[in-house]
């Protein structure tokens, strides 16, 4: 009965109302449009029409109803989400067979409004759901269900076309903007009438992996929950729901050797001492690959691993991590190797080094075989497995080539080695830089916006199906606009960068874009003079970089920012304060960092140090109650460095100690590629 009312009101409503060349959604506070859904539609769907009905109610005032399965009539003016048997009637001459993985389509003909896309999800099972790993070991098992998964999900698609399409249409179409997760960070411009004019858009994103550009809001993590701040961040940037997934951070076969070395010691590698014992970390043992037997294994794990987890379709097989050390020297294995390869050390812990060459040829001919072994069991899957171009591994090979069903991560920093790979590989690449913490991204430094995304660019160039970067850490008052950057590339990596930062700034801060921009500019450049590129240290310490000068100018930036939109909204002060806080994070930070110093050098310490550290440190825990997404608070409570609890002196040497080991470490590398 609601539906025909509704129906009732709209086909009776005023046609000079409705334009010739506007399709209109809202007016004069009244909604002219339902939203209509495929009859019983998949639950990320569901919640994509949720959201359109909710920010079209912010924009214009009023929520449009949402009616389930097609209704009688139809009316006259609606807005169908999701592909439905009567679009093609609607909309004649259109191609609804999408050609492309995740395309989407936003179609509007002055009538009706078309927001779909390709959806794909096992209609033969109807399985939509995640299994989380239970036990530590099944979370790090990379071969079984989603790695690193800690929570259940329903709901699951192998592509969410339509959804991604209506976080399109909302941003291009509506202006609506998600800067950061919560309120605050959310853009909704106002207006008293919407109108669409007749388009059509097609789209479909050229990386395909895009829920590990920003993996702690993956969808099988906690934080990645539709309903928390952060899960609907991501899947509104259209990160989340991707259609590729491969467990590019981890390696192959970690437990191995702790289940099989006593029973099976013929799986691993051959010891330079002539035994097959890895002495090492466990995690870290390598196989011997050419050993028949370790394919059968391999096989049996991932019969199982299907059986209990039917939504994978990539495999990861990286050889286990420890780059050069243990690798298998029995004769089969090494005659997988190309003489021409890079020369290396292998190193065996407890036995002596070897003078090899890189693995990259062996890697590929492992995978090859267990590729195609894949193919002849299950021959109408499209299963593929994954090696990592990392450690012995880095530099691409000689002369093996991947098979068609074998992706590869790539690891290295060079990227040259990216580019050398791409070009050898028909299954596409997942760019994983390994940049370790440049300049502070884990402790909330200062971001790194233009640098970011002039490497994701670059990747993107190189063709990549993927980012998996691992090294964000929720820093979204001091680190923000790059993870916005980051998340638009992802979605568009052709999208001019100045284009995104202006629109940032305009959109968010109003009167103040010019300073904000500047502000944040101001911040990357003492981000560059800490460290001016990604793996050797910078000309200025974090205290020369963020010096009383520094600080003067932040704060006058964000003042002037401040009086500027004094008058403009509450929404901009808010967003400004926001920001503000993230300055007086690095303050607080920059203060406590001088005064441990203080209390390392001194032979006996003033009590008055820790307490005006106690203090710092409590300021920052006030941040984090006021704003509570400006802060990984998390992560300041492991800040050991500006911890007033504790020891800093022990702190330091231990840090003296690591940074010597490495010291060391890189010696005998510069030695040996000097031979």
């Amino acid at each position: 009965m609601k539906h025909i009312l509704l129906l009732a009101t709209l086909l009776l409503a005023p046609l000079a109302v409705l334009h010739a060349d506007e399709f209109i959604l809202v007016e004069n506070g009244k909604s002219l449009a339902p939203i209509i859904l495929p009859a019983e539609p998949t639950m990320f769907t569901r919640i994509a029409a949720v959201d359109l009905a909710e920010y079209i109610g912010k924009v214009g005032g009023v929520k449009p109803q949402i009616l389930e399965g097609l209704p009688n009539p139809v009316p006259e003016h609606a807005i169908w989400v999701g592909f439905q048997p009567q679009l093609k009637a609607l909309f004649p001459g259109t191609d609804f067979e999408f050609k492309h993985p995740e395309e989407i389509l936003i179609k509007c003909d002055g009538k009706h409004l078309a927001i779909l896309g390709r959806d794909v999800w096992d209609k033969v099972t109807n399985k939509k759901k995640i299994i989380a790993g239970q036990t530590e070991a099944e979370r790090k098992d990379y071969l079984a269900g989603f790695a690193e998964s800690n929570r259940d999900v329903d709901g699951f698609q192998f592509e969410y076309g339509t959804v991604n399409a209506v976080a399109t249409f909302l941003q291009d179409q509506l202006g609506v903007r998600w800067l950061w997760p919560g309120k605050i960070g959310e853009v909704v411009p106002k207006q008293s009438t919407i109108t669409i004019r007749p388009l059509e858009f097609r789209y479909h994103p050229k990386i395909r992996q895009r829920s590990t550009v920003y993996a702690p809001l993956a969808l099988y993590k906690a934080g990645g929950k539709p309903g928390l701040s952060g899960g609907d961040w991501v899947r509104r940037q259209r990160l989340q729901l991707d259609s590729l997934y491969t467990p590019s951070g981890g390696h192959g076969f970690t437990e191995w050797y702790a289940t099989y070395h006593k029973t099976h010691p013929e799986y691993f590698g051959l010891q330079s001492d002539g035994t097959r014992i890895y002495k090492g970390e466990p995690r870290h043992a390598k196989l011997c690959q050419s050993n028949p037997a370790v394919v059968e294994q391999w096989l049996k794990i991932v019969e199982t691993a299907i059986a209990k987890n039917p939504h994978r379709t990539v495999f990861n097989i990286a050889a286990n991590d420890g780059t050069a050390s243990g690798i298998c020297c029995c004769e089969k294995c090494m005659a997988w190797d190309h003489p021409d390869g890079l020369k290396m050390v292998w190193n065996y812990p407890g036995g002596k080094e070897l003078i090899g060459v890189a693995t990259s040829d062996r890697e590929v001919t492992f995978a090859n075989i267990l590729a195609r072994k894949l193919k002849e069991r299950y021959p109408d899957k499209n299963y593929q497995v994954l090696i990592q171009a990392y450690g012995g591994a880095a530099t691409p090979p000689v002369k093996a080539v991947p098979e068609s069903n074998v992706i590869v991560s790539s690891v290295a920093a060079s990227f040259s080695n990216l580019e050398e790979w791409s070009k050898k590989t028909t299954a596409g690449m997942i760019w994983r830089p390994n940049f370790a913490d440049p300049a502070h991204w884990k402790t909330g430094g200062p971001p790194d916006i233009t640098g970011t995304a002039e490497l994701l660019k670059r990747a993107a160039a190189c063709g990549v199906s993927g980012v998996s970067i691992d090294m964000l850490w929720s820093w979204w008052s001091t680190q923000g606009p790059m993870y916005y950057v980051m998340a638009q590339l992802a979605w568009n990596p052709d999208k001019p960068v100045h284009e995104i930062m202006d629109d940032y700034c305009k959109s968010g801060f109003g009167p103040a874009a010019e300073d904000i921009k500047a502000y944040w500019k101001l911040l990357q450049d003492n981000r560059i003079a800490i460290q001016p590129d990604k793996m050797t240290a910078g000309t200025k310490s974090w205290a020369e970089a963020f010096n009383p000068d520094f600080f003067k100018t932040a704060y006058a930036l964000l003042d002037t920012s401040a009086a500027k939109v004094a008058t403009a909204g509450k929404e901009y002060t808010d967003r400004i304060a926001f920001v503000r806080a993230g300055l007086d994070y690095l303050r607080l930070n920059t203060e406590n960092q001088a005064l441990a110093k203080q209390g390392i050098e001194a032979k006996n310490p003033d009590p008055a140090i820790k307490a005006k550290m106690q203090g710092n440190w409590t300021a920052i825990e006030a941040i984090d109650k006021q704003f509570p997404e400006a802060l990984n608070i998390t992560r300041v409570s492991e800040l050991g460095y500006i911890n007033p609890a504790l020891d800093h002196r022990e702190i330091e040497r231990k840090l003296a100690n690591k940074a010597a080991l490495k010291k060391r470490k890189d010696a005998k590398r510069m030695e040996l590629n000097a031979k």
